[in-house]
């Protein structure tokens, strides 16, 4: 019982150990649906279960008790699930039901083509580093793919074919980081089976074109372009200008091109004299970990290390955040890796400290086998137990909040693509 572990609690949350106990037991919720005994303990169990997780994760946000690594069989299940929980969210067209409710199973009206494309890199992540292969997963990557084509727009820009991904299939607006991270989820894939380049380089070709005409001279690039109209002034994004470095760097370790290493060049320059701001900190750090794995510079560990220095202090301070973080975790991962060789040892174990802070908390926010039921607050400070109505379909996904009881698609490609890269990149385990 989580009331008398060897863990060391306050007096207010002994209080409210105790206090979640009598709830669960007066007010057993759905322990009524039970069919018999052996049904009625098993669904205490559960309730036992979310009290402890709910105690657990308490401390931890309070800094009551202190955050060790997640075990590595831990994470390996983690992935499997994230990933077989996008599978399972995908539809017949290849596009990803956007956003569930565990507890109510219903889905919220809503899209974003920019975390459609994030569902798809974040399976490819998996898939590049995986020898083994999934045929599931193949075959969403491959739908997924399907759809993104069909959402394309194909036109020439300045006399050279472009293909970019428009907001929805009602717009004739293209959206620079979708066009940049498909890019980037097609290379993965093409990564992990060399023998799927020739199926889709006309989608390849056609996207970088595209993100190549963004780019404005010594500067970032142009977020949004309209079909008929041209690029929508000189607007940046600086999401959009990470995810068009990430996808630059990737075409060049698939097709190695002296004007797309101009261009990553002359981005870098830009970049590195800009403050820092932390929309761009993942996909920065996602491109600059490639980079350096490519062209070895000091410049790149050295704006990498005082980037994630940056980032990791208001990371601190958001400790007690009831919030999903695997974005920003992801963002570290990277970084690790890429400051690994470079950077002091205290430098190294404050950083891994940090990532296993954030697994291990934002892994309470994936809903596994174990977890029918979840203690939540509300924002009155009223606790409340739920149940998930179907498990099949939340299974595997990660939350938005604590207290925003959702699965977004977004919030589980950044998990799926933080714990790969905890495991396999800074581990150095197989999948």
């Amino acid at each position: 019982m989580c009331c008398t572990s060897a863990t060391m609690f306050s007096m207010s949350t002994k209080k409210l150990c105790v206090g979640l106990i009598i709830y669960i037991l007066v007010f057993p919720g759905n322990v009524a649906l039970a069919k018999n005994d052996s049904d009625t303990l098993e669904l205490l169990t559960h309730q036992i279960t979310a009290l402890e997780k709910y105690i657990a994760r308490t401390n931890l946000r309070m800094g009551l008790s202190e955050a060790v690594a997640l075990p590595r069989e831990d994470m390996r299940d983690v992935i499997k699930n994230g990933v077989a929980w996008l599978v399972e969210a995908q539809e017949g067209t290849g596009h990803f039901a956007y956003e569930y409710l565990p507890y109510s199973d219903e889905y919220k009206y809503g899209d974003n083509i920019v975390r459609q494309a994030g569902a798809l890199y974040a399976l490819t992540e998996v898939a590049r580093r995986d020898a083994v292969g999934d045929m599931h997963r193949s075959a969403a990557i491959e739908e997924a793919v399907v759809f993104f084509e069909n959402a394309s727009l194909a036109h020439t820009y300045e006399g050279k074919e472009v293909r970019c991904l428009a907001r929805n299939k009602d717009s004739k607006t293209c959206i620079l980081g979708a066009t940049a991270l498909a890019l980037a989820g097609v290379l993965g894939y093409v990564e992990s089976d060399p023998a799927k380049a020739s199926t889709y380089e006309h989608l390849i070709e056609g996207y970088i074109s595209f993100i190549m005409a963004s780019k404005k001279e010594a500067a970032g690039f142009r977020d949004q372009y309209r079909i008929g109209t041209g690029f929508v002034g000189d607007k940046e994004s600086s999401f959009s200008n990470g995810e068009a470095l990430l996808a630059l760097v990737r075409y060049y370790q698939y097709s190695p091109d002296q004007e797309v290493k101009r261009i990553i060049d002359e981005t870098f320059s830009y970049l590195e004299v800009i403050p820092f701001d932390t929309p761009l900190y993942l996909w920065a750090m996602a491109a600059l970990k490639d980079m350096h794995a490519l062209w070895p510079s000091e410049k790149y560990t050295t704006y990498g290390e005082k980037f994630t220095a940056w980032r990791m202090g208001s990371l601190y301070r958001s400790h007690g955040t009831t919030r999903n973080y695997c974005a920003s975790t992801e963002g570290l991962a990277s970084a690790y890796t890429l400051i690994e060789d470079s950077a002091s040892k205290e430098v190294l174990e404050r950083l891994r400290t940090e990532i296993d802070f954030w697994n291990l908390k934002n892994v309470d926010l994936q809903i596994t086998s174990n977890d029918l039921y979840r203690l939540a607050t509300r924002e009155d400070g009223t606790i409340f137990l739920e149940f998930v109505q179907n498990l099949n379909k939340s299974r595997g996904g990660f939350l938005t909040a604590e207290n925003e009881l959702t699965q977004r698609i977004d919030f589980t490609q950044h998990c799926v693509s933080t714990y790969v890269q905890t495991l396999v990149d800074i581990d150095g385990q197989l999948l």
